[in-house]
């Protein structure tokens, strides 16, 4: 058996600017998927067992099943090449539910484990770039391709590309990815609640960009980016409440884009109050998944408590960075 595991992401700043060439911050963290890939002799049978269900389907027949999209699109990509039926098998130390960039990560992990059998060495990691976020323009419109980088490379990354430019998806470039060597506590609070990105890109950006398409792109999208130029700033002079501060920013710059819910401000409200928290925003496309805060938080149940809600209602995971992006185990 082959198998590789990758780490969730969390965006840390450039929501939303990153689909227009701006900067983003993103970062790997320490919950990772992984995917076991195994022949199975004189078979013609492909098989997934996951914690969200199980498929069979038949080399020559891989029907759709949107339990499994994604992974259905990367053994599509490879199954020519197939001489055997394949168990798939998946382990995830989160639930996909929350968001953490999950389909992303089961996605890279995946290609490579796929790519590493019928090849016999693993993928180049730019080519698996280009294949993966090929795989996911394909399935959704919109991918950035930040949170594959953070998957396939880890750590805490400084990214764009170029040729993203909103709302056309142009032929794509080789991404500007570095690596930022720095690492901090994070907390990431789950609403119980989550949109899919394409819909709130959808729902929100796109009717922004029809309405005021100038506004949107030289006006918000430039508040994002320079939220994210102060945020990497920030991070190399070791300087978190700076970091805090322009997430706080990019907040309210989210906030008056339509992407804050009453639960989500709720959270945010909570964290940024928490002396022990040095910012707090949405992470993500907004209109649900988690807040993300930097620092340790000390007040979080004794707060909830005080508003009587109940403590189930908002997961709260500590979280690190994790500097290792795809691995063969």
């Amino acid at each position: 058996p082959i198998t590789f595991s990758s780490p969730g992401s969390l965006m840390l700043l450039g929501e939303h600017a990153v689909l227009d060439g701006n900067q983003s911050l993103i970062c790997a963290i320490n919950k990772r998927i992984f995917v076991t890939l195994e022949p199975i002799e004189n078979s013609t049978s492909i098989i997934i067992e996951s914690s969200i269900g199980s498929y069979h389907a038949q080399i020559d027949a891989v029907d759709d099943d949107d339990r499994f999209i994604f992974l259905i699109e990367v053994i599509r990509s490879f199954v020519s090449q197939l001489k055997t039926g394949i168990h798939i098998k998946i382990d995830s130390e989160f639930s996909p539910a929350i968001g953490f960039g999950s389909s992303t990560a089961v996605t890279v992990a995946a290609y490579a484990a796929f790519y590493t059998y019928i090849n016999g060495h693993n993928p180049n990691p730019l080519n698996l770039y280009k294949a993966v976020i090929k795989i996911i323009r394909s399935i959704q419109q919109w991918a950035s391709g930040s949170d594959i980088a953070a998957s396939i490379y880890g750590g805490l990354i400084n990214y764009s590309n170029l040729s993203n430019q909103f709302p056309i998806n142009r032929k794509l470039e080789s991404p500007n990815i570095e690596k930022i060597d720095k690492t901090f506590p994070l907390v990431a609070v789950y609403c119980g609640y989550k949109k899919s990105t394409e819909e709130v890109i959808r729902e929100i950006i796109l009717d922004y960009y029809n309405s005021d398409k100038d506004h949107l792109t030289s006006v918000v999208f430039n508040e994002i980016s320079n939220c994210v130029n102060d945020g990497i700033n920030a991070i190399r002079k070791n300087n978190l409440h700076a970091l805090g501060s322009a997430m706080n920013t990019q907040q309210y710059t989210m906030d008056s884009m339509g992407l804050n819910t009453p639960e989500l401000e709720e959270i945010c409200d909570i964290l940024q109050k928490d002396p022990d928290i040095y910012g707090a925003k949405i992470s993500g496309s907004g209109l649900g998944d988690c807040i993300i805060a930097v620092g340790e938080t000390s007040l979080w149940e004794k707060e909830l408590n005080d508003l009587s809600i109940m403590y189930e209602k908002y997961p709260l995971y500590e979280l690190k960075i994790d500097p290792i992006g795809l691995s063969m185990e």
